[in-house]
């Protein structure tokens, strides 16, 4: 494996000094930092109805939901996918999102809808049409949101110092010889030089014994979970790569993902790591070197 500090030239408009404020908003006493939750749908049986499933929300924080990524990937068309509120007893909307082919991926909460801790995420699925991908079922949704945490924003997110933001990029290289999603891989990424703000991550192929030398963006292979400077998980459970940097916005793209995760930025301190781990799934293409690439901003004291 193999990390390589980049200083970035290409801005992130999200790259700015709002992030320690943004992290406190909207409720006083409070701070947000990104979670995603995951829901297998694999074991459903193409085209059956699935309807009133849940998720559980965990025990420590509310959650706030601001959108649901993969529907394309789980239900086709003519069908349809409802969100229910937290009560469970009405749905959001007035009704179910019609689904056509696998164009509609991504669902947007706006602003948002707060689940109370070990509270319900409720849901209809209408009709089941699961994603497959190197010859293994894709059906994953993802609610993407915000957990609410009691206090203010921790170190290193608020710091005793003036700083500036200079655009900056990890690139963090590593062989998938692993395989089973029983078998996680844990890897850092060390900080250096300065505090360090993650806005978003890229990744790709830059070797195969199999396809010989490429440098192509490659999802399906792996599943992250990544955890935060005081090493605090920003997910439930692992969540396929696609979900979290695929360009193209997943298999069953046109209303896709784009480079969405964390948001909100997640602050690192020098000295310190972005903690990750990683599942693979038992593909055609073993032994590939995947290249990840965090993408985001020092904080230069100023």
């Amino acid at each position: 494996m193999e990390t390589r500090f980049i200083p970035n030239e290409a801005w992130d408009p999200r790259a700015s000094s709002l992030l320690e404020n943004y992290a406190d908003a909207p409720v006083r006493g409070m701070h947000e930092i990104p979670y995603m939750y995951l829901f297998n749908a694999n074991s459903f049986a193409d085209g059956t109805r699935q309807l009133n499933q849940s998720i559980q929300t965990d025990g420590d924080a509310d959650f706030a939901l601001r959108q649901v990524i993969g529907i394309g990937n789980v239900i086709s068309g003519p069908g349809f996918w409802q969100l229910r509120n937290p009560s469970q007893r009405n749905s959001i909307s007035a009704r179910g999102l019609s689904i056509n082919g696998s164009s509609q991926n991504t669902y947007i909460v706006a602003p948002e809808k707060v689940y109370p801790r070990t509270g319900l995420i409720g849901f209809d699925l209408d009709t089941i049409a699961k994603a497959v991908v190197n010859g293994q079922n894709y059906a994953f949704l993802v609610f993407y949101g915000v957990k609410r945490l009691p206090g203010p924003m921790p170190f290193p997110y608020r710091v005793p110092y003036r700083y500036k933001l200079s655009p900056f990029k990890y690139v963090f290289q590593f062989t998938v010889d692993f395989f089973g999603l029983s078998n996680i891989q844990k890897f850092q990424v060390p900080i250096i030089d300065y505090d360090f703000e993650w806005y978003n991550m890229t990744q790709c192929v830059i070797s195969s014994t199999s396809e010989g030398t490429v440098n192509h963006f490659r999802t399906g292979q792996v599943f992250y979970k990544f955890y935060d400077s005081n090493s605090y998980p920003l997910m439930r459970t692992h969540i396929p790569d696609s979900y979290l940097c695929d360009p193209a916005g997943g298999f069953n793209a046109d209303g896709g993902v784009g480079y969405c995760f964390p948001v909100p930025a997640v602050a690192y301190p020098r000295g310190g790591a972005v903690t990750f781990e990683v599942i693979a799934n038992a593909v055609a293409n073993p032994n590939i070197v995947m290249q990840l690439v965090l993408n985001g901003a020092q904080r230069i004291p100023c």
